[in-house]
């Protein structure tokens, strides 16, 4: 979706390593030959890469970027669909922002804007989805 010169793109990468790693290589190919065909324009893909080692392309930065910042932290239950995965725990680093744009500071946050806390299992009465919410803030001149 294009708003001025903003392209926003929302991905979801397979959870299946060998397709992962095939979509994640298609992704980083995607966003390179965007940035060289809209020179101008600001590029913000966020996307659960369900891959815990992304590594932006040339010319972009991403957040997180660094292990210690997980964006899941869940056990599925047998109530669940994927039953094979019940009490087994998940914590990881999986969701990402992407952007060729600087951006001031990242975080990951709960539905209510607050820091997610280590042991709060997803999803929670607080936050009823699997991931959290991550966000970078813009400078503003790049948004006026």
């Amino acid at each position: 979706m294009g708003i001025g010169k903003f392209l926003l793109i929302s991905g979801h990468a397979s959870s299946k390593k060998e397709k992962n790693e095939k979509q994640i290589a298609q992704i980083k190919s995607d966003l390179e030959l965007m940035a060289r065909k809209l020179p101008n324009h600001h590029i913000v893909l966020g996307m659960d890469a369900n891959n815990g080692d992304f590594e932006p392309p040339k010319g972009f930065r991403c957040f997180p970027e660094k292990s210690d910042v997980n964006t899941v932290y869940k056990m599925r239950t047998h109530m669940q669909v994927q039953t094979k995965k019940a009490g087994v725990l998940s914590n990881k680093r999986s969701d990402y922002i992407v952007t060729n744009l600087n951006f001031n500071e990242g975080k990951v946050v709960n539905i209510e804007g607050k820091p997610i806390q280590k042991d709060s299992y997803l999803p929670s009465i607080h936050h009823p989805f699997d991931h959290f919410l991550v966000t970078v803030v813009l400078p503003q001149d790049t948004v006026q």
